[in-house]
């Protein structure tokens, strides 16, 4: 007998169909907790599809998607041309996109957005849709614009020092960045010396290896060479430095031999007033000798 009733293979159990809901609020989570939005556009009606992320990042309350036009309308004008350049080449090439577009929500307030799109392709190769995700990005900017400025701040400080500074990769020895102190204390425009290697500006190569393994945070004395052949003593402050997963070391280089020659004067004095003291205790000495005889 024909019941003429569809068979159950094609249906979901109750268990399978929870099991799909439980994985859609799984995703909705993810997407909320990414803040990313995904979108659909049928290429032959403008028909767009969101999911309910991009609807928030938004702040829409109508639940009718945004066109294209109305989109742009709201972003930035100097990203408007970036974003419909995207547009155009994924319509007319197939090139996917991936860009940042400043724009304001439909409450005015300001957003960062990352738009990642490609085309969908049916089986003899014709686009019927746009799809992508949307990816709200201002919590990033922020923190990168801060950076920014505080990178900007010490920069400006790493500039002003009289000292040298040399930013040095600890495996290699490696300089990666120098002051302009830097340039002025070995005679090295900043390309060459971001060329070398730390070894290549002193005597002993050894002892400043040895200091950034071991991360010695200050050498006295370690003879430095100028571009000009010629040595200086200089006194070295390492502070070691993680940034970007690599292992650097900031170096401070100070010329001594200022000091080092003062310090010598001041040597020498003393030892011509030891000699002068010497002198002086000798003669009065002969001097009471020569009295007390009398």
């Amino acid at each position: 007998m024909n019941t003429n009733h569809p068979s159950n293979e094609f249906f979901p159990s109750i268990n399978q169909f929870k099991e799909l809901l439980e994985n859609y609020d799984l995703l909705e989570t993810m997407a909320e907790i990414g803040k990313i939005g995904a979108w659909k556009v049928d290429i032959e009606n403008n028909a767009a599809l969101w999911t309910r992320e991009l609807f928030s990042i938004m702040e829409m309350d109508s639940p009718t998607p945004l066109t294209l036009e109305e989109i742009l309308d709201f972003e930035l004008p100097s990203y408007r041309p970036i974003h419909q350049k995207a547009i155009d080449d994924l319509m007319e090439r197939g090139i996917p996109f991936d860009i940042e577009v400043e724009s304001l929500t439909c409450k005015g307030n300001h957003r960062w957005l990352r738009i990642i799109g490609k085309g969908m392709y049916d089986a003899e190769g014709k686009l019927t849709h746009r799809i992508g995700i949307t990816q709200d990005i201002t919590d990033h900017k922020l923190l990168e614009h801060k950076a920014i400025e505080e990178l900007k701040k010490y920069q400006t400080l790493f500039e002003t020092i009289r000292d040298a500074i040399l930013v040095i990769e600890e495996e290699s020895g490696s300089i990666l960045d120098v002051n302009h102190g830097a340039e002025t204390l070995y005679g090295y425009p900043k390309d060459d010396l971001c060329s070398k290697l730390c070894t290549d500006l002193c005597t002993e190569p050894d002892t400043i290896l040895s200091a950034l393994r071991k991360r010695i945070a200050f050498i006295p004395i370690l003879r430095q060479k100028k571009k000009d052949g010629s040595v200086f003593p200089g006194e070295l402050t390492l502070a070691p430095l993680n940034l970007q997963n690599r292992s650097m070391c900031i170096v401070v280089v100070r010329d001594i031999s200022a000091r080092m020659a003062a310090e010598e004067r001041i040597r020498s004095l003393l030892r011509e007033k030891e000699l002068y003291l010497k002198e002086v205790h000798h003669r009065i000495k002969n001097h009471l000798q020569t009295l007390s005889s009398l």
